[in-house]
């Protein structure tokens, strides 16, 4: 049988290679990139598992959750995943008092994907569930490269999906680099911080854990520090831009 789940990600990118994946694993993903469009896509569907980010443009990823009250009573086997970068203690323990079922750090690995429909299938059928094993951290040899290192953890080893969300995240980065610019040039703090929290997530995913730091710094420093989150940036767009021209 096919499974569908329902994923809510406000990072196109992020949402393009979860889509991708889930798309290869045989199950139907529906993509939402705000809380609205996930609430009317529950709107008389059963889905077999709901993923979801915590920071979202229209909202919160708790609230959302919170709001599932109704639909989980009416589909009790429809199991709900956090996925984000965030996932401290605090925000483990107001989770579980949310009844998440899983809590998954970004970025998401390939593996993690394949668990989790299998673990929706299982539940879809009635059997009764057993959680997802979590899997074990890959061996890595000291001689692998971090691209290739992200193709097998994040990408199970799939070097054509891989090719493909590379291909995507080039194409995007041109538009991220102009967003960014315009945030420095707007002063917009809270919009460099949400470039810098994206491109974190998608550099990681590929393998690029240089830049994916200095996303890290330009979320940290973006509405903190102007100075140093501008220089940040200039550092993390040369960075793009080489990206860009090798690839």
């Amino acid at each position: 049988m096919t499974v569908s789940l329902l994923v809510l990600e406000d990072d196109p990118t992020v949402r393009r290679f979860v889509g991708m994946a889930l798309q290869r694993l045989g199950a139907d993903a529906v993509l939402c990139a705000t809380v609205a469009e996930a609430t009317r896509a529950l709107e008389g569907r059963e889905f077999g598992a709901i993923v979801t980010d915590l920071r979202l443009p229209d909202g919160t990823g708790e609230s959302f959750l919170a709001a599932l009250a109704p639909y989980r009573e009416a589909h009790p086997a429809c199991k709900v995943v956090v996925s984000s970068g965030a996932l401290d203690p605090e925000t483990r323990s107001r989770l579980q008092r949310l009844q998440v079922d899983q809590m998954l750090p970004k970025p998401l690995e390939l593996q993690q994907l394949r668990d989790l429909v299998a673990f929706a299938t299982e539940s879809a059928r009635a059997a009764p569930p057993a959680p997802p094993a979590t899997p074990a951290p890959p061996a890595t040899p000291p001689a692998v490269s971090p691209a290739q290192r992200a193709l097998q953890v994040h990408f199970g080893g799939n070097e054509r999906l891989f090719a493909q969300y590379r291909s995507l995240c080039l194409a995007q980065f041109p538009s991220d680099m102009a967003q960014a610019d315009g945030a420095l040039q707007r002063g917009d703090g809270a919009g460099l911080q949400h470039t810098g929290h994206n491109l974190k997530t998608v550099l990681r995913l590929l393998g690029w854990e240089q830049a994916a730091e200095l996303a890290a710094c330009l979320e940290q420093q973006a509405t903190t520090d102007t100075a140093a989150a501008a220089a940040t940036w200039h550092n993390l767009r040369q960075a793009l831009q080489e990206l860009l021209r090798t690839a």
